[in-house]
């Protein structure tokens, strides 16, 4: 992401919010060209994290194809959906599946294809509106934590009514 805002003219800011994973990485980072682009706001709580990402034009959550990213559903992908912000999201085939419709997808070793990306959604105005209610329309009707209560009930309903007949046949 770094590399892709370095390609990109000077009004284009990358905010990072959070932990860094290691010292050695944010360093690595920090020696980037593109690190005059960043604006590191570090650790925060969740009540300012929501305050700062309703300010974010795109969400990004561009992570490389390691096992455990790929079938992950991260939380900022939801919160992004329900602040209706347009995204732009690693090709991962089940991020495909269920983020269709509200982010764009790039190669996530790719820094000119995230840069295109971000470019596109900066001129498209039209094209982030559309992203950002189509995100926040399936977060309001179908990834909802009330709907997924509801199937959570109704699986635990179907394993105790089979736990039921197997006790009534045994």
């Amino acid at each position: 992401m770094i590399e892709a805002v370095e390609r990109l003219d000077d009004s284009v800011k990358l905010l990072l919010v959070g932990k860094w994973s290691n010292e050695k990485f944010r360093e690595e980072c920090q020696k980037m060209k593109g690190w005059k682009k960043v604006e590191y706001l570090g650790f925060k709580k969740l009540d300012e994290i929501y305050e700062i990402v309703s300010g974010f034009d795109v969400g990004m959550t561009v992570l490389y194809p390691v096992k455990n990213y790929t079938t992950t559903m991260p939380v900022k992908t939801f919160e992004f959906m329900a602040l209706g912000i347009p995204m732009i999201l690693s090709n991962f085939d089940s991020w495909r599946e269920v983020y269709s419709g509200c982010a764009l997808f790039v190669d996530p070793h790719n820094p000119d294809d995230i840069a295109e990306k971000i470019e596109t959604l900066r001129r498209d105005e039209q094209l982030r509106k559309k992203l950002g209610a189509t995100g926040k329309r399936l977060v309001l009707e179908k990834y909802s934590w009330e709907r997924e209560e509801k199937r959570l009930f109704e699986a635990y309903d179907f394993c105790l009514w089979r736990k039921e007949i197997k006790d009534v046949s045994e």
